[in-house]
This record gives structure tokens, sequence and C-alpha cells, in this order.
């Protein structure tokens, strides 16, 4: 922590906001990690430091989840370019205890590690499978006693083999993982920057593909960004245009919405 940062004034853009199970809110600007207080309204700063392997992994916050044993992630690092240094970003847990995280990183000599390091995209479903997506062709699911990581990368062999929608050539420097979501019906739906977006059916062990090259698909182009679920089980997904869709988990149709302008979140 850093008390020298006592509020949010100055700190950049806001990336991400999650209100914990005690009430705290931990904000993720481009600088950092802020937990706010609600009770003595007061911010703690948490930042990385070169020399020290238990501060936050990367200052540029891009995910915040809190998993049902109410354990703390962070995912860190841009995937555009520019942002955040190749090498730099990561999976953070954090301990309430000691104020320290725990870091999950890509090393070239470990197969059960991070695929890539710039983390968006971190969901547990209801089966308590643990899922974690990142930049490149990222899909993982992790055990979290071992602190290791199952890839699941495409195969165009096999297309309808659990991943992430294969990667747009025209757009791999921006692509990423967006968002992983379980709808009503237990279906696993993982969105993608450029890419389009994937069902994965955990009973079938199958995985359908919508992209924008299908007109049948009812997405307008293969981006997307942000996802929630209403209480009547509708998936809503925007996109990083003026696009806005929802999804009936019964019928498996996406139906498209034009707002004119830009939804983020």
């Amino acid at each position: 922590p850093d008390p020298k940062h006592e509020n949010l004034k100055g700190r950049d853009t806001v990336l991400v906001i999650k209100k914990a199970h005690e009430g705290m809110l931990w904000i993720g600007p481009a600088m950092g990690l802020d937990k706010f207080d609600p009770l003595s309204e007061t911010f703690t700063h948490f930042v990385h430091k070169n020399n020290d392997p238990t501060s936050l992994s990367n200052n540029q916050v891009r995910a915040i989840y809190e998993d049902k044993e109410r354990t703390l992630w962070i995912g860190t690092g841009s995937p555009f370019p520019g942002e955040t240094p190749d090498d730099e970003g990561g999976l953070n847990k954090f301990n309430p205890k000691t104020g320290t995280f725990n870091r999950y990183m890509h090393d070239d000599k470990d197969p059960h590690s991070l695929v890539n390091n710039k983390v968006r995209a971190i969901f547990e479903d209801s089966r308590g499978t643990f899922w974690v997506g990142t930049a490149g062709d990222g899909l993982h699911t992790m055990d979290r006693t071992k602190g290791t990581f199952q890839r699941y990368p495409y195969d165009p062999l096999h297309p309808d083999k659990l991943s992430r929608p294969p990667l747009n050539k025209n757009s791999t420097a921006f692509d990423h993982i967006s968002f992983i979501t379980e709808d009503a019906l237990g279906a696993i739906w993982i969105g993608t920057y450029a890419s389009g977006i994937n069902r994965y059916d955990p009973v079938t062990k199958k995985v359908t593909h919508y992209d924008a090259k299908d007109s049948a698909s009812g997405l307008i182009d293969g981006s997307s960004w942000a996802t929630c679920t209403s209480r009547e089980g509708i998936l809503w997904i925007s996109n990083f245009g003026n696009d806005l869709y929802t999804i009936d988990p019964y019928y498996k149709k996406i139906q498209h919405f034009d707002l004119k302008q830009s939804v983020l979140a």
C-alpha cells in the first residue's frame, strides 16, 4: 500500500470497478489498484514495485474478480500496442492479511503457465471451474490450489473443440479474450476483441462460433468488449463500436441494437 495516495484525483482513466463481499470498492485506474472503504471514505493504493515480488505485477489493471471463496483476483497488462511491454502484466491473487499479491505469469519453460501476460477475463462458473482469458490464443482453466493452468489452444483441424475463437489474422496486434461468462443453461460464452464469440456446451463438449463473416450469426463485426446477465437470464454484450447485442440462451440467437454511440462497459 502507498499511504501517500489518498484519493483517485489525477490518476488517469478508471478501467474497472468491483464491489467485494465486505463492501469495499476495488477500482482499477491505469496507474495501479485502489481499495475504497465507504465507511471511513479512505483509499488504499497498491502499485507495482520493481524490487518487490509480492507487489502488484503491473499497474495497468484490466480485470477485478472475486471468486466464490471470496478471493480477489486482479488481471493486469494492456494488450494494445504501446501501453504495456510484451513481457509485462500477469494475474494476481490478493492476500488481505498481508496486503500482498501472489503473481502468476507466463513462463516459456512451463506449459502450465499462462500463454500470455495480458489478462482481461476472469470467471468462475457454476461447476467451480476457474477460467482465465488473455491476449493471444489465451483460453485457460486454472487449478487454484496448485497455481497451474490448463491451456485450450485453437485447433484448425478440430474447430469445434474448446478454445477461444480463431485469431483474426488482420487484428492479431489487438486481439484478446474480452470476457468469459456462463448463461442460464450452463453454457460458457467466450468473447474476443476482434474474432467473434464462442459458445461452449460443457455437456456435448462442442463449440459454436459466431462471427460477422456469417450473416446469420447476428454480429455486425467481430468485436466484443463487456457482458452482463439480466435477471431474466438474457446476456447483454457491448462491442468497441456503437453496437449492443442480446442473447437468449434458450434460442442461442444474437439480436443486434445500434445505439449510435459507443458502449464500453
